[in-house]
């Protein structure tokens, strides 16, 4: 009796084993993807997981390698994105080969969207800022120019970092407000004909501010107590509130941001050079104390 136990414990033994090779020389090795759930997948699938993202580079600059490789080895969030789709898509049946595709195209247009953006960054920005308002002195060596939006909310924090910057290097750079109302804030422009009918009387920038303390919904009588406070004529301000010289400038601020490609706000701007990470005054700080030494060498 204990005999035969024996031998069914043996051959049960050898069958195991043999089942274990069987699926490692079929390629059903567990293999890592770090972050990313592969609970629920079958072995087949999990194949067709890898088999997919070992056929792509990942786009991201920040490693050299396929897409496991970069999921496994960085905290790129490009590498996750892009498993993270085809882990879901495989899970939900789609076919391979056309999650192969979808993951082909995926990689392809990061990787141009990435390119856009380099070049974004590393390109000149000749912007015709004339008869613009400019604060700080007119002959510093640096200029400052934003493209803003007085409905956007970064814009507001932003506005007061660059007047910081102003103040931190009062004889290095000034700074220059250009309008570029999105279409998505349909009173941005109203906004800007404030700012600028209050320029005529020179409190462009003191309006600014009050426009950005202020936000919310837009209405004559608002900016016209607005640029009451700050003891303007408001006969003359709600006058040029409504002329077409208001209008036809913040316009052709507008412009100027097509011409040169620019659609987002805030975008800034310093010496030609577009910088990332705007709303960091400690970057932008940074960034002047660059450029200074750019002109110093």
């Amino acid at each position: 009796m204990k005999s035969i136990k024996s031998i069914i414990l043996f051959f049960t033994l050898i069958l195991t084993i043999t089942m274990f090779c069987g699926s490692v020389m079929a390629g059903d090795t567990p293999r890592e993807l770090k972050e990313i759930n592969l609970n629920g997948l079958t072995n087949e699938q999990v194949n067709a997981v890898f088999e997919i993202l070992d056929s792509y580079n990942c786009p991201c600059p920040c490693y050299k390698g396929t897409v496991v490789e970069c999921r496994n080895n960085t905290k790129c969030g490009t590498g996750r994105r892009i498993a993270t789709d085809v882990v879901d898509r495989i899970r939900a049946g789609e076919p391979k080969a056309n999650v192969s595709k979808i993951a082909q195209n995926t990689v392809k247009n990061i990787a141009a969207n990435i390119k856009r953006k380099q070049e974004k960054y590393s390109k000149s920005y000749d912007i015709n800022y004339v008869g613009s308002y400019v604060l700080g002195k007119m002959d510093a060596p640096l200029t400052l120019i934003v493209f803003l939006d007085f409905e956007c909310p970064y814009c507001n924090k932003g506005y007061v970092i660059y007047n910081e910057l102003v103040k931190a290097f009062p004889d290095d750079i000034n700074f220059v407000l250009m309008h570029l109302p999105l279409r998505m804030h349909p009173t941005a422009v109203d906004y800007a004909a404030a700012a600028e009918a209050a320029g005529i009387q020179g409190k462009f920038f003191e309006m600014s501010a009050l426009i950005f303390e202020n936000r919310g919904k837009y209405s004559d009588e608002k900016v016209i107590g607005l640029a009451q406070k700050l003891g303007l004529d408001t006969e003359k301000f709600a006058k040029d509130l409504k002329s077409d010289k208001v209008r036809q400038k913040v316009f052709s601020n507008k412009n100027e941001a097509k011409r040169h490609g620019i659609t987002a706000t805030p975008t800034v701007i310093i010496n030609k050079r577009m910088i990332r990470n705007k709303g960091s005054f400690d970057h932008l700080k940074k960034a002047v104390e660059a450029e200074l030494k750019k002109i110093k060498k």
